[in-house]
Formats: C-alpha cells, structure tokens, sequence
C-alpha cells in the first residue's frame, strides 16, 4: 500500500534544504521549510510550498531544537520530516520523537543511528559480521596492565580513541608503554575508559571513504569514492573524488566493492527488520599500502555533507530513492 507523505517538511536549511524541496517539487509532492530569523529570505523558503519561523536566532533555538520543529511540523499538517544532514540528523532520539509524533522520519531508523553513531557499538557490529576492521577493543573497565598488555599484543604505535569523537578530536597516538602509563596516571576520571578504545596505528595507510546504496532487491553501489589522506591534526585538509591510488590490482580484484558490499550487506543481520536495508551510508575505509587490504575505520548511517559530490561524479539522486522509499515504492538502484 503507498502511503502519502506529503507534504514533508524539511529541518534543515541551505544547500541541502533546497536540495530536498527541489526533489520533493520534481516529484509532484508539497514541501515545508522551517527558518531561523536570519533565514526567513533564503531559497529554500522561497521554493518551499510553505514556511514556517522556527521562532529564534541561534541554531540552539531552531535547527536544533526538536520542540520547534515537532511544533511546526503539527502546524503545518506535514506527514514526514527529512532532516537533510548535520542539525538533528543523526540524533537517534529526535528520530524517535518524530515517530511518537505519528510522523514518518526518512532516514535511518534511531536503532540504526545509535549503532552506528559510537564507534565501539559499531566495531563491535562489525565485528560480528565478521567485517575486516582494524585490529583492537574497548578499554572499558581496563587497569594499566590491561592496556599495556593490550597495545603489546597489537604492536606499537597504537591509538587511543574516543568513541564519542569525531573530526579528528579525541585521538592520541601511544609509541611505548611509557606513554600508555602516563595516559592512565593522567586520566581525571577512570569513568571516561569507558568512552574509550584502543586500536592499531597505521603508518602507511590512505584514508579512503566512500557513499554506497542498497536498493529493495539487496542490489549494493558504491556511488562514489574520496581520498581524504591529506590531513593536518587529524583534520581533512583536502578530499580527491574519485580516491586515486588505488592501484590496479585492488581495483582488478573488485576489493573496493568487495569490501563495502560486505560491511553493508553483513550488517543487518544483527535485527530482523534491518534499519540498514535500504539506505545510504558512508563507510570510512583505511587502505594498508603494505598488505594492500582494505579495513573498515568508521561507519556513517547518512550521506553526509559530501553527498553533493557523489551526485556531481555519478549523477545519481539518492534523496528520490530514499523518499520513495518510504513511500513504499519499490526501489531500484538503477532508477535515477
């Protein structure tokens, strides 16, 4: 049975926003935008069928405020709500907030938000499904010793991470035992082991990511690949799409593919109804130039803000599929 989802309101603003209400209108379908005072003239408000003042100034009080939008969203008589990406979309519980509402939420569902959003669940997902990731383990609940022991088995230098990083934060490179007792000497609160991992440190290795889709027959694409080597601080400096380096032989083996239909098609096995089976995602990859093998870093559950470079190398609208999807349309990878 389809279900009519419009209009959808859209909580986000610029590019992605206008993005949406420009599919949603080459769909036939009503859209709602919601505005920050300083947005109320922007195109996104000027395309929408309809908007509506999310009744503040900072993002705090709009964007990122799920009262407002619910809010605007009863309003306005919207029968979904698309998030676009940053803001509030990878906030597992505004997800489950619009889903109480009555409001269908497209995008991943918040189990699979949770999932994916801390890296150790999500190691931990992985590695369940027997997915290549890089070697290492929770330091929850872990003494010195532990974690001497730890990185001694895995081989220094290693990294220690925090699973509610991201962007480059929360990441300290240990290269001898010294420096792993004086990480624990200087530890604050013990309690914080628990939001930390320790996992091997790979010297000569490319960060490679990429954006893939799994339709509704299980038919799996990696729509598009970037090299996001170039790094200051652990931050991105420079992304190349499509990723080079990648040399023949990896891509005459299909290991690039390879390696990201088993991350996405291994993944929802661990639910019956999988919040993953058909959607977009970003998987991050590191490619180790010794062993010339592929290992998952990071998963993503959203396309993210590099979405827009993944349409510009394959011309693919990833925000069509995912709306009709939870239109209950049958979709396919092949349709455009």
């Amino acid at each position: 049975m389809t279900i009519a989802l419009s209009p959808v309101l859209v909580a986000n603003r610029g590019e992605i926003a206008v993005r949406v209400i420009r599919t949603l209108r080459e769909m036939g379908l009503d859209s709602v935008a919601v505005y920050a005072e300083a947005d109320r003239d922007t195109l996104a408000c000027e395309l929408a069928t309809s908007a509506y003042s999310l009744g503040g100034k900072s993002a705090a009080e709009t964007y990122l405020n799920p009262e407002a939008i619910l809010e605007a969203a009863a309003k306005s008589g919207a029968r979904a709500i698309h998030p676009g990406y940053g803001f509030l979309s990878e906030n597992a519980d505004f997800a489950s907030r619009v889903a109480e509402a009555g409001l269908v939420w497209i995008g991943p569902s918040a189990e699979a938000i949770e999932s994916l959003g801390d890296k150790i669940r999500a190691r931990e997902l992985a590695d369940s499904c027997k997915v290549p990731t890089i070697t290492g383990r929770s330091l929850e609940g872990s003494s010195v010793e532990d974690a001497l022991e730890l990185a001694q088995s895995i081989g220094y230098p290693v990294l220690i991470k925090r699973a509610d990083g991201g962007g480059g934060r929360g990441i300290s490179r240990m290269n001898s035992d010294s420096d792993i007792r004086d990480f624990y000497t200087n530890l604050s609160d013990p309690s914080t082991l628990t939001l930390c991992f320790m996992e091997k440190f790979i010297s000569h290795g490319r960060h490679v990511e990429t954006q893939c889709a799994r339709d509704s027959f299980g038919t799996f694409a990696v729509v598009s690949t970037r090299d996001c080597s170039v790094q200051r601080r652990n931050q991105k400096v420079v992304e190349e799409a499509p990723a080079p380096f990648i040399s023949e032989e990896l891509n005459t083996k299909g290991m690039l593919v390879t390696r990201c239909w088993e991350n996405l098609h291994h993944i929802p096995t661990y639910a019956k109804s999988s919040p993953l089976e058909i959607n977009v995602i970003t998987l991050k990859l590191n490619i180790d130039q010794f062993i010339k093998q592929f290992i998952t870093r990071n998963f993503k559950s959203w396309a993210q803000t590099y979405y827009t470079i993944s349409i510009f190398l394959r011309r693919t609208q990833a925000i069509n599929t995912r709306y009709r999807r939870y239109n209950d349309d049958i979709v396919t990878l092949q349709e455009r």
